[in-house]
């Protein structure tokens, strides 16, 4: 009897402790995922990360506008973190937008690549324009 209890809480453990460790990723991969804007390129609406300097301020002349493009495996928030983009634009007074993909698509059926990669590009720079004002000459990828 006492084997028996071993093996079913065993057994409980093995398949419950994965999908409680998905459940949290998930929570967590949401949680981090924040962005503060949205365009449409592609018929695809994109979310973005959009990162102005303390010391921007709207009247002034605009300054350049960084776009930061993650890799397939990333999201905004994370692409924010690993490329430290954000303590340089501090530094430098430019602003940062971070697109995001879609998630779980691999890069190839994502729409980044060929026409529609280039089609993000503009559609990130119009969508950060319209959150802060930008310089559409000043971009920088």
């Amino acid at each position: 009897m006492n084997i028996r209890k071993v093996l079913i809480g065993s057994a409980v453990v093995i398949i419950g402790l994965p999908m409680l460790l998905s459940l949290t990723a998930v929570v967590f991969i949401s949680i981090l995922n924040r962005t503060n804007g949205a365009i449409v390129s592609s018929g695809q609406k994109r979310e973005y990360l959009l990162h102005a300097p303390p010391s921007y301020d709207r009247t002034k002349p605009t300054p350049p506008l960084v776009i930061s493009m993650h890799a397939a495996a990333l999201w905004p928030a994370a692409q924010m973190a690993t490329s430290q983009w954000n303590e340089v634009a501090d530094q430098e007074g430019f602003i940062v937008v971070y697109p995001a993909g879609r998630f779980g698509k691999l890069a190839s059926r994502d729409g980044l690549s060929g026409p529609q990669a280039s089609a993000l590009i503009p559609r990130a720079r119009c969508g950060a324009a319209a959150e802060a004002a930008v310089d559409p000459i000043k971009l920088t990828l």
